[in-house]
């Protein structure tokens, strides 16, 4: 059958058009979750909490919340879909919102860490979280690590405010520190006193809080110093009554004393200087440690 030349460029012209916008999809790898499948997971207690989206073929779209830190937002998988470089944070209408203007948040490093990928900072976490409560989709837009194509993660907002008050009621629950705020601790004290200020005391309210909640706490050590004025021996009975204040405060508190270990040093260890005023202020402290016993 005879075709005219013009009618097989016009076809040739189709076919190519036709093969190029397939490319064009094939370009863009897609992980995101279906309306009906769209589900928050929460795992809850006293020390963190974690809000988590499944996600297929990627992982888990996740909020972390630790006692006594900020929100941030992760992904989390044991892949490495987008390349190590820089990638796009947007807020993006669903497909049943499509009226609802778009709006380009932040450009963000794209790092893999112990299954921690795309990690954001707590203030486009917080964002994000909004924005899912308001039915929008944050999405991480990027170059895919092998192929030549880029990479689109959307976190879904469906069914988003059903499972949210799950996560409140978790953050509601928090402790206000964590152990790694309480581990090591150094509590300053005016010249020539023992008598615990009220920011020590407050100090001390969080660090008993914190041991009364964990049972995997085995031990406090609790050590006293002085600056260098006075005599060895009035400083060395200084630094004595100085723990025995931090020893009295925190068994008051209910903390068994068993547990409880306590020296004093005098002006032994200076930490600092004792030609200077700052270096004294640093000196005339209390150190409190605690060990844990681990997982």
């Amino acid at each position: 059958m005879w075709i005219s030349r013009s009618l097989a460029i016009n076809c040739l012209i189709i076919w190519l058009g036709v093969l190029w916008v397939g490319q064009t999809v094939a370009q863009t790898r897609e992980f995101n979750v279906p309306i009906q499948d769209a589900v928050w997971q929460t795992e809850s207690s006293i020390f963190s909490c974690y809000f988590r989206q499944p996600i297929a073929q990627l992982g888990f779209a996740t909020f972390f919340h630790e006692a006594g830190e900020e929100l941030y937002f992760y992904i989390e998988s044991e892949h490495e879909p987008l390349a190590k470089s820089k990638a796009n944070l947007t807020i993006e209408a669903p497909n049943w919102r499509a009226s609802a203007r778009s709006v380009f948040l932040t450009e963000i490093d794209v790092q893999f860490e112990e299954k921690k990928y795309v990690k954001i900072s707590s203030e486009f976490s917080r964002r994000m979280m909004a924005e899912l409560i308001q039915g929008m989709a944050p999405t991480i837009t990027g170059q895919a690590r092998y192929q030549n194509e880029s990479v689109r993660i959307q976190v879904s907002p469906a069914s988003f405010n059903k499972y949210y008050p799950d996560y409140q009621a978790c953050q509601a629950l928090l402790l206000p520190v964590n152990f790694g705020q309480v581990e090591r601790n150094i509590l300053l004290f005016d010249p020539g006193k023992e008598q615990l200020s009220k920011d020590v005391r407050d100090k001390l309210d969080d660090i008993a809080l914190y041991i009364l909640s964990d049972p995997k706490v085995n031990a406090i050590y609790i050590e006293g110093h002085t600056d260098s004025d006075g005599t060895r021996y009035f400083n060395r009975r200084l630094s004595e009554k100085r723990s025995n204040f931090v020893y009295d405060y925190l068994i008051k508190k209910g903390i068994g004393s068993d547990l409880i270990k306590v020296d004093y040093h005098g002006e032994r260890y200076p930490v600092a200087n004792n030609d200077t005023r700052e270096g004294k202020t640093r000196n005339r402290r209390v150190t409190l440690r605690l060990e844990r016993e681990e997982d």
